[in-house]
């Protein structure tokens, strides 16, 4: 997970570049900079070359136990641990949102594929 504000400046300014294929995630990393009134985190596959990134709501794999292990600093992190998880319906995918870029696809399937990063379990949508 990128939690770090000057990490996450740069990749919006990165997403920037990528318009308009990365809107979706742009947008959501552009509200998290501006105080996360969505309530959003955003999970990458590396730092600083990203070849993925998915944003989804801050918590969304809480539910599912840990079950995550770090690949690297500020890339990957435990489910959702400053407090209580938001209480999401597993069956409602309109409120389990994800958006996602990737340059590479074998880099975003890993991503998905890795422990933690998505609730497979739940219904969700994924934009981007």
């Amino acid at each position: 997970i990128l939690s770090c504000p000057a990490r996450l400046q740069r990749l919006e300014g990165a997403l920037r570049g990528s318009l308009p294929l990365a809107l979706p995630v742009h947008g959501a990393v552009m509200n998290i900079n501006r105080g996360n009134p969505g309530d959003f985190e955003v999970v990458v596959d590396a730092w600083p070359d990203f070849r993925a990134v998915l944003a989804r709501h801050r918590g969304e794999v809480a539910a599912a136990g840990a079950r995550g292990a770090r690949r690297g600093a500020h890339t990957r992190a435990p489910p959702y641990t400053h407090g209580a998880a938001p209480q999401v319906p597993a069956d409602d995918c309109y409120m389990n949102t994800h958006a996602a870029f990737y340059r590479d696809v074998g880099a975003y399937r890993a991503l998905l594929e890795s422990p933690g990063a998505v609730r497979w379990d739940t219904a969700f949508h994924i934009f981007g």
